[in-house]
């Protein structure tokens, strides 16, 4: 999930930037979606930039308890 998360945000700031994450981990609660909180290490140039980040997802449809039209 690291990899879909910097491939999201390189689209988001640009291409020309490292981007590193860490300590990705789930938050509990929630019931139609998935919560996980990271750290994104982002490097342009000389400039980084920590950025704190909340994601929610929709789960896999074969564990989904709900179904939704969320695209």
């Amino acid at each position: 999930m690291e990899s879909a998360i910097s491939e999201l945000l390189r689209k988001a700031l640009g291409n020309n930037c490292d981007i590193a994450i860490e300590g990705l981990s789930p938050i509990p609660g929630g019931f139609s979606r998935e919560t996980f909180s990271c750290t994104a290490l982002v490097t342009q140039g000389e400039a980084k930039e920590v950025l704190p980040l909340i994601i929610r997802k929709d789960p896999p449809e074969e564990v989904c308890i709900l179904q939704t039209s969320r695209q």
